[in-house]
């Protein structure tokens, strides 16, 4: 099968491998299409010193299940993957079986295209039954994509990081940025504002978000302001906005994942004005996909453009350029 392997020699290349060999736990997968995601890119820098198949957004089609397989799944239909795979035998695993903690951060956990994982761009992956989830009917595939990122969104409610009384900012306007806006906005906060540098995009989302293009004065205009500061500029630079605009005893959440050695960090105001930082990653999919069912979320609107897998280099390429809304690949 074809897929797009990296390492730091040779950077990302198109090679072919066999077909995955399936686990007695798992489902072979075939790949529909992909979402190129961030954290793709920053792997090419560097992040998380992953090499290997890269990719973790995907749609895909149950190609084949474990042999005795009883549950709902079946052969055939339309899946998305909660890309974290817990061991099973580590003490949080045991102990906290179904927890959040169980879901995301088992220690020996691996992560489908950047933790001792092959990712989605392939034209298979092989993945636990447990960690797939069907798609409603109805989802186009160009929506159904998003389930992950979506999920990361969702995962701010989740945590209880954002209530109705709460001035909330989001910094950044990016796909995953844009993402956040949608999910908030359901959630009807006080004031919502997102803080971006492409207005174009920003006016994407939906009339009660307040835009506000990024200058030099916007951490100023907004100082001290913020109940809840939503960090996903995808820059380390983000961060430093956020701890400015914060209100003292405040809560920043920390969506951005950045390579090492992106920029240093000063953390007095952290500490002066007494701000409590949450990182928040991965979600959950039932959430993202009932937000999808619904269309309380369309997010194939942030779709910039959709190409061919073996025309990958310009997808990347594109993915990379400043300013670009989300790139996807058809297999």
């Amino acid at each position: 099968m074809k897929c797009l392997m990296f390492d730091k020699e040779n950077g990302l290349t198109e090679i072919d491998v066999p077909v995955p060999e399936i686990a007695p736990d798992e489902a072979l997968v075939q790949v529909l299409r992909v979402g190129i995601c961030n954290t793709d890119l920053e792997i090419l820098r560097g992040y998380a010193g992953f090499e290997g198949i890269i990719g973790h957004e995907f749609l895909g089609r149950i190609s084949k299940l474990p042999e005795g397989y009883s549950g709902p799944v079946r052969v055939g239909q339309r899946v998305v993957g909660d890309i974290n795979v817990a061991c099973g035998r580590c003490t949080v695993c045991v102990q906290q079986t179904g927890s959040m903690v169980h879901r995301y951060h088992c220690p020996q956990r691996s992560v489908v295209g950047i933790i001792n994982r092959p990712g989605t761009f392939s034209e298979y992956i092989a993945l636990p039954v447990r960690n797939l989830h069907l798609v409603p009917e109805g989802v186009p595939d160009e929506d159904a994509v998003f389930a992950e990122p979506l999920a990361a969104a969702c995962k701010i409610v989740e945590q209880k990081l954002v209530a109705k009384e709460h001035l909330v900012c989001i910094v950044g306007d990016g796909k995953l940025g844009l993402l956040i806006s949608d999910v908030i906005s359901i959630v009807d906060t006080k004031r919502l504002v997102l803080v971006g540098k492409h207005l174009p995009k920003m006016n994407l989302t939906g009339p009660n978000v307040e835009k506000h293009e990024l200058t030099d004065m916007t951490g100023t205009l907004f100082g001290d302001y913020f109940d809840v500061v939503i960090e996903a500029s995808g820059k380390p630079e983000g961060l430093t906005m956020a701890i400015a605009m914060c209100k003292p005893m405040g809560t920043i959440v920390l969506k951005t994942t950045c390579a090492a050695n992106s920029a240093g960090f000063d953390s007095t105001m952290v500490v002066v004005k007494e701000l409590r930082i949450v990182g928040s990653r991965c979600g959950p999919f039932p959430l993202a996909l009932k937000y999808l069912k619904e269309r309380r979320v369309i997010p194939s609107r942030f779709i910039q453009s959709v190409h061919s897998f073996s025309n990958w280099s310009v997808a990347i390429d594109e993915a990379q350029t400043a300013g670009s809304l989300k790139i996807q690949m058809t297999m």
